[in-house]
């Protein structure tokens, strides 16, 4: 970034266009690829550490939860948690995700053979998964091992184990973070050797909109946390739309600083609950007054 000189104010440039006063004044750095982003590296803003905001960085963040009173018509329905899958496709033969299935090869992991090769490639791996809370502090879980699948497919039991695995890694995090997730894993070695994994964020901790969670897929050895051997080499490296952390559903809790019901203290980031109204984040019912 380029200092600002005094006096100087970003975005405060005309290009002689009709439009061009509608973008003067203090706001958002023009992409650099317009041509009239002359000052797109003339401005400088604060990048906060977590548990921090405000513009100078100087103020803690609050917990964040669901409006205990914040009710919908229809009660009778449960709410809805969010979920997100996260799908590993495997890179196969050609490493660009063949689905070819073979399911007598010659040798365990002989890529040599015609066939590609499904979640069997995966097998005795481990990695692990990155998750940035709503206060942007991010938390890493412990190695989480891969499947011990057959090949081309895992018994239920297996299935089960693993996202066991999962489950147990999450809700291990620090602070809990996360306090309850519900995991189930599943494979499409049919037709796109995928092994996919549908993680519910159901806990009190992590009601409404969540941060996707990122596979820590890269391998981390001696001295590195978490050690794992990776699976980069094992997924398909092409594309993003094989290998993926989407959110499949959306969550029908909704999720406020201080759960709306009390005001946040920038100097401690503890929340002070309204009248009523207690817990991290003021998401509990004790009395209406």
């Amino acid at each position: 970034m380029n200092e600002l000189k005094f006096g100087t104010v970003f975005n405060d440039y005309y290009d002689a266009s009709t439009s061009a006063y509608e973008n003067i004044g203090v706001g958002a750095v023009r992409p650099a690829s317009t041509v009239d982003a002359w000052d797109a590296d003339r401005a400088r803003a604060c990048v906060c550490d977590s548990g921090w905001t405000g513009i100078n960085c100087a103020s803690r963040m609050c917990p964040w939860g669901n409006d205990i009173m914040d009710t919908r018509s229809n009660r009778g329905v449960a709410q809805v948690y969010q979920v997100q899958t996260i799908t590993l496709q495997s890179a196969g033969k050609d490493r660009n995700g063949g689905r070819t299935i073979n399911p007598n090869p010659d040798t365990v992991g002989d890529e040599s053979n015609t066939a590609d090769i499904g979640s069997f490639e995966f097998q005795d791996l481990s990695f692990a998964l990155r998750f940035t809370s709503k206060t942007n502090e991010t938390y890493t879980t412990t190695p989480i091992g891969m499947v011990k699948s057959a090949y081309a497919t895992s018994s239920a039991n297996e299935l089960t184990a693993f996202a066991g695995k999962i489950k147990a890694a999450l809700e291990a995090l620090p602070n809990k973070v996360i306090n309850g997730v519900t995991v189930t894993a599943t494979e499409d070695d049919t037709t796109n050797l995928q092994l996919i994994v549908a993680v519910t964020f159901d806990g009190d901790s992590v009601h409404g909109q969540q941060n996707l969670l990122e596979v820590v897929a890269d391998p981390c050895g001696d001295g590195c946390t978490p050690k794992i051997d990776g699976i980069a080499k094992k997924l398909v490296t092409n594309t993003n739309s094989l290998s993926k952390v989407v959110e499949t559903g959306a969550a029908d809790f909704n999720s406020f600083e201080c759960g709306r019901r009390g005001k946040c203290d920038f100097d401690t980031g503890i929340c002070a609950c309204f009248e009523g109204y207690t817990g991290e984040a003021c998401t509990s019912l004790t009395a209406l007054v």
